[in-house]
């Protein structure tokens, strides 16, 4: 059985492939491309013969993402591997008009406009609750928190905890990453955009099996270890009957 990879987060580990009647940067880079790259999770199943579910969705808050990982609860089995990719902690979310959540990013002030106007506030009140969530190092302590749940849900399983924002969110209790090209850096500015480069995908696909190596490896020794310990112990229960 091949093993299985759950790869969790937002538009920096969802896939290249345009959305229909949607123009942005995935179309944009995959015109400039020629064709439609590969994002890491394709390469491990190409390149190292994984298994994987990609359920990125991009755009999505760390709320949001964690309500992902509950919907998926169930599905996840033990020593399945779990790339949780986490978001800026700038991003919210609120309910909409339509009685729906709606993730707030760093938008431009007129796409604030028409959100504010979705979202039943003012462009204020979204420009304050950025503000605030910038100038306050709680909300990092937070996402650390759902880190460290996850760690205590998923005990059987190897986990990878990332994010393309930890540089910016000092303290994110994440791994550290290896220099990333954009897309951007890639065209020479031709694609206007800050996500990752195809070849910085192949970088994170080979970075994140080195990791997840690393892990086995240790969960491994960790296993010989208590085995030799439980053995030591049989030994001296046999010699204490003799």
């Amino acid at each position: 059985m091949k093993t299985k990879i759950w790869c969790f987060g937002d538009s920096f580990t969802h896939f290249f492939a345009p959305i229909p009647l949607l123009t942005d940067w995935r179309s944009r880079y995959t015109d400039w491309k020629g064709y439609t790259p590969k994002v890491f999770s394709e390469i491990l199943i190409e390149k190292y013969k994984f298994d994987t579910y990609n359920v990125a969705q991009g755009g999505i808050d760390n709320y949001s993402l964690l309500d992902l990982i509950i919907e998926n609860l169930s599905k996840i089995e033990k020593n399945d591997i779990i790339i949780f990719g986490w978001t800026s902690v700038l991003r919210f979310r609120m309910a909409n008009k339509l009685g729906k959540f709606t993730s707030v990013l760093q938008n431009d002030d007129n796409t604030r406009k028409d959100l504010a106007y979705f979202l039943g506030v003012s462009v204020d009140t979204i420009n304050d609750i950025v503000v605030n969530r910038g100038e306050s190092s709680v909300y990092v302590h937070e996402i650390n928190n759902y880190i460290r749940l996850m760690k205590f849900i998923f005990k059987d399983n190897i986990q990878i905890h990332w994010s393309p924002f930890y540089q910016h969110d000092r303290g994110l209790d994440v791994v550290s990453l290896p220099k990333l090209e954009t897309i951007y850096e890639e065209t020479n500015g031709e694609v206007k955009d800050g996500h990752y480069s195809e070849k910085s995908h192949h970088i994170l696909a080979d970075h994140f099996y080195q990791l997840i190596k690393y892990v086995k490896l240790d969960l491994l020794e960790v296993e010989k270890e208590h085995s030799e310990i439980n053995n030591n112990k049989i030994r001296n229960k046999i010699k204490k009957l003799l």
